[in-house]
């Protein structure tokens, strides 16, 4: 019989083949001009300049450098998540940062060769915390790349320390500019969040009404969970929780009626009006205040649909009807403020939910250790790939050649559109802001406090444009770093020379490493699904054994089983 090994490498070539030969390696994606946030991006913008402005000021322009890259990546850490959750989530990268700092910047003071170890660890973590979701890898490519960047400036071990509060600190002042923002926006990304979901039923049920009988895609998912409603701003008060959740609910209940009654064809009499009063009710989320009279015309509109006597789909459609009348009836509550307290009080997080959270993260990271899945084979190669590119680096002598491994970290993904897509985004929006660079450097030779002024608007344009493609935001950090780098008394040319090097070398191993480790496997869908059914059908039976006959919760046998 042939060996696995065997088989997954024949099975991935057929399929690496298969997907080379159909191209698509100039696409540079979508651009999703929708995504761009200016609130954010100034707040983030402002977290990014205000140390490097206060090290200019007061002398210290290095350690206002130092903080500043603290607060750069810690930028962009806070567009995950949505209250507390963006918060910790910057914490956790500032902590994160401030050790990698530490690590690279003694490491490579002690023997440049010790990067290689260190790389190879911090690498490996954080390709395995994209098991735990896209924020937590988010978190987890900060520590390694902050390593990376350290390495470029060998400290000692006291230096190296006041370095990594630096960058500790710069992480915590974007925390704290994001605790700040909660003031500003109160209910503002939970009207947004439920305004889409409702939006999307509404679209839904327009759509129905021209799709066929046969077709019957299900409803969008996205109502049945919302992290800016189940993680709301602290600052709201809890009557406004507490309907935003009843809010969110009800949507999910809309979607089940929705669903029912698109499953008898294209009824068109009820689900075209359903789909204006649901388009209705997202408007009315939107608007900031006037909801009692917004709901009273949703009402009347409700009022005037009509189901039809005799008809299969009549209690689903009345169903419908009276779930869309019961989340108008709580929008129409959104403007009061009562002073009692929320019927169903709304606890905060407290120390056992932290706990168990943390414990159901360890064990999740614990499961996706080795080889065995997607994520710990992403792991393992991200880190091999990353200290060979420390490897290249060292051994050819590059000026600043830790952009190698840099662009190693960015690029390479755990699945291939993402790598290849990546890369040419990486590569073309380095080409294109390296000229952006040498313009602005030469444009703006008037003094360091011009240049610190340029790198915070170019830096706040890149977080601006950080969600619409990548291809921008890799235009104007490159400009960004030109623009910094002129600022510590590097020339452009220099700068750009380095940067496209280590960038085309970092790519150019990053899809060698994936095309030669791809995270195809030989074993097909068909047998994966027969094995999930298998797995589904084993759970099944033992909750159903467990109703027959109920033991301990510890697993130890039941009474009958004793006798």
């Amino acid at each position: 019989p042939r060996s696995p090994v065997a088989v997954w490498f024949r099975s991935s070539r057929r399929t690496l083949a298969a997907e080379l030969s159909q191209g698509g390696w100039l696409n540079f994606g979508t651009f999703r001009w929708s995504d761009i946030n200016i609130p954010r991006a100034l707040r983030a913008g402002a977290g990014m300049i205000t140390p490097l402005a206060l090290g200019l000021a007061t002398g210290h322009l290095e350690y206002g450098v130092f903080a500043s890259l603290g607060a750069l990546p810690a930028g962009m850490v806070s567009f995950q998540g949505a209250s507390r959750t963006r918060v910790s989530a910057v914490a956790f990268a500032a902590l994160g940062m401030a050790v990698a700092t530490f690590v690279g910047a003694v490491a490579a003071h002690t023997s440049g060769w010790l990067l290689f170890p260190a790389i190879l660890i911090f690498s490996y973590l954080a390709g395995l915390m994209a098991a735990l979701g896209q924020r937590f890898l988010v978190v987890g490519l900060q520590g390694a790349i902050q390593l990376v960047i350290a390495s470029a400036i060998p400290l000692p071990p006291r230096e190296a320390g006041i370095r990594a509060l630096l960058v500790l600190a710069g992480g915590l002042w974007q925390g704290a500019l994001v605790v700040v923002s909660w003031a500003f926006t109160r209910g503002h990304q939970e009207r947004a969040s439920l305004a889409a979901a409702y939006r999307a039923l509404g679209e839904y049920a327009a759509e129905a009404c021209r799709r066929p009988a046969a077709s019957d895609p299900a409803p969008p998912p996205a109502v049945f969970g919302s992290d800016a409603v189940q993680d709301p701003n602290p600052l709201l008060r809890a009557q406004e929780r507490y309907r935003f959740l009843l809010m969110l609910e009800q949507a999910g209940r809309i979607r089940a009626s929705l669903a029912a009654v698109a499953s008898y064809g294209p009824e068109c009499g009820v689900l075209d009006p359903v789909a204006g009063v649901l388009s209705g009710l997202a408007d009315a989320l939107e608007a900031r205040h006037g909801h009692r009279e917004l709901a009273d015309a949703l009402l009347e509109r409700l009022r005037a649909i009509g189901v039809p006597r005799n008809v299969p789909w009549r209690w689903a459609a009345a169903g419908l009807l009276g779930e869309i009348r019961g989340a108008v009836r709580i929008l129409r509550r959104l403007d009061q403020r009562d002073t009692g307290p929320a019927p169903d009080p709304i606890p905060g997080p407290g120390l056992g939910t932290w706990r168990s959270d943390v414990t159901a993260a360890l064990q999740t990271l614990h499961a996706s250790a080795g080889t065995s899945t997607k994520v710990g084979r992403h792991a393992l190669r991200l880190a091999v790939v990353a200290s060979s590119g420390e490897i290249v680096a060292k051994a050819s002598g590059l000026p600043r050649g830790y952009w190698i491994v840099l662009t190693i970290l960015i690029v390479l993904r755990p699945d291939y559109a993402s790598t290849i897509y990546r890369g040419v985004q990486r590569a073309a929006g380095t080409v294109l802001g390296a000229g952006l660079g040498i313009a602005t450097a030469l444009l703006l030779h008037a003094g360091p406090a011009v240049l610190v002024a340029a790198v915070g608007v170019t830096m706040t344009i890149a977080y601006a444009i950080f969600a619409v493609n990548y291809l921008l935001f890799a235009v104007f950090l490159t400009d960004f770093v030109v623009t910094l780098m002129a600022l510590l008394g590097e020339t452009a040319e220099q700068t750009v020379t380095a940067r496209l090097a280590g960038t085309g070398i970092g790519a150019a191993l990053a899809l060698i490493g994936y095309l030669a480790w791809p995270s195809w496997e030989g074993e097909s869908a068909q047998q994966k699904l027969a094995r999930l059914f298998e797995t589904q059908s084993h759970y099944a039976a033992r909750v159903l054994r467990a109703y027959v006959r109920p033991g301990p919760a510890n697993g130890a046998p039941s009474l009958p089983e004793l006798r």
